[in-house]
């Protein structure tokens, strides 16, 4: 079992369980364990910590979501496509961003990209094979985004891009709802929350996909997923807010919410 972890404010850093290698190489898939850490600007950290074996040494899985309808008017959208990416890698670039992940388990990978000031971001897996990555800000002017995902189980998929600025994403795929409850209030404390989820937690979620997109200001989203096979697809522009839970299996949910529009809430068993 291997375990590193790593802390950086400035520069460029590759880490991996047997030495580092050159920045800028491709270098850091072919460990059993790796994550290459770069950073641009001004008080940025990163803090990455992993136990288990071959973390961060796979891919980020591409990703298609299709089906999604206009609020209001029930017209279909447009789909979700997010590229594969690479995995093991927190990149930030900017001024006062932070970036935790936290991962127990085997073959999990996980990706943090941040352009912009004061950007959040924490990740917390718990399991195997998972994927989780994290994009925000496509621009320098993107600031004060917050994104926070909690994965727990097998073989989950979690997805976020945000652009713009004061955009606020909860994500969380968990064995039962108290897990889900201590996800959203941990927020970005990755810490805290990783040892409230450990303490609550029981079997697993597994084969759960939750894809992300939020465009403009002020998007905020809380999801969660308790079960198995679960899916959801969420598309927001402008001032919009949602709120979906989803317990049990096979459970499916595409939503897309034009300019504008706010407050929508599911819940379903």
């Amino acid at each position: 079992m291997n375990k590193f972890s790593l802390a950086s404010t400035l520069g460029l850093l590759v880490m991996g369980a047997v030495g580092a290698h050159a920045a800028g190489s491709s270098a850091c898939g072919d460990l059993s364990q790796a994550v290459c850490v770069a950073q641009v600007g001004d008080v940025n950290s990163a803090q990455v910590d992993a136990v288990g074996s071959g973390n961060g040494a796979g891919a980020i899985s591409a990703q298609t979501a299709t089906g999604l309808r206009v609020m209001g008017s029930n017209s279909p959208a447009a789909d979700i496509v997010m590229p594969g990416l690479a995995s093991g890698v927190v990149s930030q670039e900017g001024r006062g961003n932070f970036v935790r992940v936290d991962i127990r388990g085997e073959q999990n990978d996980f990706h943090v990209s941040q352009r912009g000031d004061r950007n959040i971001a924490s990740q917390v897996v718990v399991g195997s094979g998972n994927n989780v990555a994290v994009e925000q800000g496509l621009s320098v002017g993107d600031s004060d985004n917050l994104s926070s995902q909690v994965q727990v189980g097998f073989n989950n998929v979690l997805r976020t891009r945000q652009q713009g600025s004061g955009n606020v994403a909860v994500q969380a795929q968990v064995p039962t709802e108290e897990a889900a409850l201590l996800a959203f209030a941990g927020g970005a404390n990755a810490a805290a929350m990783e040892n409230s989820l450990l303490g609550a937690l029981a079997g697993g979620a597994d084969s759960n996909r939750i894809l992300l997109e939020q465009n403009g200001d002020g998007n905020e989203a809380y999801l969660a997923q308790v079960g198995f096979a679960n899916d959801i697809a969420l598309r927001q522009q402008g001032g919009s807010e949602i709120s979906i839970m989803q317990f049990g299996s096979g459970h499916s949910i595409g939503i897309e919410q034009p300019a504008g529009q706010r407050g929508v809430q599911i819940l379903q068993y």
